[in-house]
């Protein structure tokens, strides 16, 4: 079902934005280099930077998804 507020381009991708923004705010506390390097074993730190690219690439794999739906579903509506 699509957002009667988020409906329109330019009120959806502001609002994906800030969630991106967030989350890459998130993930750059996380990594911060020196305390990742000196509170953690080199295992630790690259298994945290594994799980922080993963993070990133699975939110931009649902940003697409999301796109796409709401992308069809607008295709959908006005036939």
């Amino acid at each position: 079902t699509m957002s009667k507020h988020y409906n329109k381009d330019e009120r959806f991708v502001p609002f994906m934005e800030k969630i991106a923004n967030e989350i890459v705010n998130r993930v750059r506390q996380t990594i911060d280099i020196r305390t990742l390097l000196s509170s953690n074993t080199l295992s630790e730190a690259k298994n945290i930077c594994y799980q922080a690219k993963q993070l990133l690439l699975q939110w931009k794999i649902e940003y697409q998804n999301t796109r796409s739906k709401l992308e069809n579903d607008k295709r959908n509506f006005s036939t």
